[in-house]
């Protein structure tokens, strides 16, 4: 199969919904029309899951849950979630093609630089200045899905479509009911924010004094899970690495022999 490309809301779409066809069939020449209509194609952030041979009552009882999660305008926060999901996937090395200008050709960007920039419409920009850094983003849809169950691809990528589950046509009689097809349904808690490149990296000057105070040292693997620890969520692996080749002492990245007391 051809690679697919897919610009950015595109791919939100794809990474929220796992449809391809859906991700696919959102086309709009205007970049903020594109956007509120990549948002109006997400799923509800929360669910109250029904038993598919679930009673009227066991229905009303799923739906005063649901309204008790209900947030407004959650159809955008869905789309910001999927949007972070989205450049996460990009640092982590999924494949993305831009221009360095309006006017010049595609190129295939290297994952690091996703690390300093935010995506933003179409493009890719730089968070403190707002200049654009790349513009007309596409990313790679196979790369993007890689992971996910078979059965939440869309036709194109699978050779069986998933039926269509009691439960789920009764939870979305609920929605519907609830909303009026109008609406969509949002959790109550909020996801994580990425941790600024500030706070990772005094957090990380702070974990160094401390351990070298100590005269402990520790490899790559232990900062990873301290930080994981720490920031639930909030930070990846590269980001991680980078802070830890600027910051870390010169022993701690040394291959072989070690510092008496090792952080495990």
């Amino acid at each position: 199969m051809a690679e697919i490309w897919l610009n950015i809301p595109q791919a939100v779409v794809l990474e929220a919904t796992g449809d391809l066809k859906r991700a696919r069939g959102l086309k709009e020449r205007d970049p903020q029309l594109l956007l509120v209509k990549a948002a109006l194609l997400l799923p509800p952030l929360g669910s109250v899951p029904i038993e598919p041979d679930a009673s009227d009552e066991e229905v009303r009882l799923a739906f005063r849950k649901i309204r008790e999660k209900i947030e407004p305008r959650s159809s955008e926060r869905s789309y910001a979630v999927s949007l972070r999901r989205v450049h996460a996937k990009l640092i982590d090395g999924v494949t993305a093609k831009g221009r360095r200008a309006p006017n010049l050709p595609l190129e295939v960007i290297d994952p690091a630089e996703f690390v300093c920039l935010e995506l933003d419409d179409l493009n890719a920009v730089n968070p403190r200045t707002g200049e654009t850094i790349f513009y007309d983003l596409l990313v790679c849809a196979r790369e993007l899905i890689d992971g996910k169950s078979e059965a939440s691809f869309g036709s194109e990528f699978s050779s069986a479509p998933r039926e269509p589950d009691i439960g789920d046509q009764k939870l979305a009689q609920v929605s519907q009911a609830m909303i009026g097809g109008t609406a969509e349904i949002g959790s109550s808690t909020k996801p994580a924010p990425p941790l600024s490149d500030r706070d990772l990296r005094s957090w990380y000057e702070e974990r160094v004094a401390e351990l070298t105070a100590g005269g402990e040292a520790s490899s790559g693997e232990a900062d990873w899970q301290a930080a994981k620890r720490q920031f639930p969520g909030r930070i990846t692996r590269s980001r991680l690495r980078q802070v830890r080749n600027q910051f870390a002492p010169a022993d701690w990245k040394k291959q072989g022999k070690r510092a008496p007391k090792t952080v495990k």
